[in-house]
Formats: C-alpha cells, sequence, structure tokens
C-alpha cells in the first residue's frame, strides 16, 4: 500500500511541525515514517488512524538516537522499524485491542457550556450581511467570547488558520469520510497534524471573519459535502 500525494502531504506537514524536515538524515526519516504508516493501514487502519497510531510510537528522542552518526543511523532505523512494526503487530492485536483511542465519526456538541443558544440551523435562511437567503452549511451558536470549544470526536487537525469567510478555523478528520468544521474562532489551541481525542478543548469562541457577532459555526461534512450536524449531536 502506498501512500497518496495528499496523505504524503500530511505526513510532510507533521514533519514541517516537528522541524524534522532539518535533520540531516530527513529523507531516510520521512521514508521509515511513511512505512510505518503504510503498515498501519496494510492492517485495516484508515489513513488518519494509522498517521495518529505512528506518532503515538515517534518522539523526539527516538529521531536524535536515529541520527546519533549517519554509519549507525541506518541500523538504527532498521531496529527502530522492526519494533515499530512489532508494536503494530500487538497493538492491534484481538487479545490487546486498540491501544490508541478509535477514529469515528463526530459524535459529541463542541459546546458544553450552558451559555449558548442556537441561533442559525442547516439549511436556507436570511444572510444580515448579504442581505439575501443563503444556505447555510451548518449551525451557529451564539455565545460569550472565550467559550471553550471541544473537538466533537478523535481525529486528526487538517487545517488550523485563518480564512477570509470562517475567521480562524479548525477542521478536524475523523476517519476516511467525516470531518468537522469550527469556525470564527477567537484562539487555536491545535495546529495542523495534531491528534485529538473527543471533549479536548481545541480552542475559544470569537468574532473573527464574516461575522456580526460572537458565535461558534459548527459543520459536519461527509466526503467534502456538508451535512445537517444535528444528526451528530447528543
Amino acid at each position: 500500500m502506498t501512500l497518496t500525494e495528499a496523505q504524503l502531504a500530511t505526513v510532510k506537514a507533521y514533519f514541517k511541525q516537528r522541524l524534522w524536515q532539518q535533520e540531516r538524515s530527513y529523507e531516510e526519516l520521512l521514508d521509515h515514517f511513511c512505512c510505518d504508516v503504510e503498515a498501519y493501514m496494510q492492517r485495516g487502519l484508515s489513513f488518519p488512524q494509522a498517521l495518529h497510531a505512528t506518532q503515538q510510537c515517534w518522539n523526539e528522542e527516538e529521531v536524535q538516537k536515529l541520527n546519533f552518526s549517519n554509519q549507525k543511523s541506518l541500523t538504527m532505523m532498521h531496529l527502530f522499524s522492526f519494533v515499530s512494526v512489532l508494536l503494530a503487530f500487538l497493538t492491534f492485536s484481538p487479545m490487546n485491542g486498540p491501544a490508541v483511542a478509535p477514529l469515528e465519526p463526530p459524535q459529541e456538541c463542541p459546546l458544553q457550556s450552558e451559555e449558548f443558544r442556537e441561533t442559525a440551523s442547516f439549511g436556507e435562511y436570511w444572510h444580515p450581511l448579504k442581505k439575501r437567503t443563503h444556505f447555510h452549511k451548518g449551525i451557529d451558536w451564539q455565545a460569550p467570547i472565550g467559550t471553550p470549544v471541544h473537538a466533537a470526536g478523535n481525529g486528526v487537525v487538517v487545517t488550523a488558520e485563518a480564512h477570509d469567510k470562517y475567521g480562524l478555523r479548525i477542521i478536524i478528520a475523523h476517519d476516511e469520510t467525516y470531518e468537522t468544521l469550527y469556525a470564527h474562532l477567537g484562539e487555536l489551541h491545535v495546529k495542523r497534524g495534531d491528534t485529538v481525542t473527543v471533549g479536548q478543548w481545541i480552542g475559544n469562541v470569537g468574532v473573527t471573519g464574516l461575522t456580526t457577532a460572537p458565535h461558534l459555526h459548527y459543520e459536519v461534512l461527509k466526503n467534502g459535502q456538508a451535512i445537517d450536524p444535528k444528526q451528530f449531536l447528543p
């Protein structure tokens, strides 16, 4: 199994975030990391699950060991590869079960505070700024600035940046099918490549982007298409 260009780009973004692209054995590290991801995928995991599992095995100390010297680097990488594949087998064996949080469709409300109310639902509505009927792709919840926003499910952060329309936004991939989007945030507490668990604090309600008041705009996307988030709320 070989990673797609989009999946490889996600791995490279994770390496850039960790500054591993500056290592002298970058190409070897990247190849080894991808092999570990592919090994997990061959065992039936989706790409986000495989990426998450590989990230759990890798850390800065192990990278430093791999880069101890040019001569020892290759030997260490082979040894580490064997250990990683062995861990993959043990971690997901029927006897032990998964050691990482399973990825699945979103299942929780991203706002857990009681200080919020719904101001716009999924579907057609009158847009106060555009002065015309507009199709709303998610749910808007009005809440005080600074209200914590939580991940609706386990997943991998694929976007955490400013957007002209959405302001500060976060997109989390939960599996190969579902993603959630959190927009108009005032603060981001995660970055691209981070793995998150359901209920994790990922940001705060703000008033950024195209908006008239502080609120959270929340979307659920299935295969890239927005669907009604209410079917995934508890």
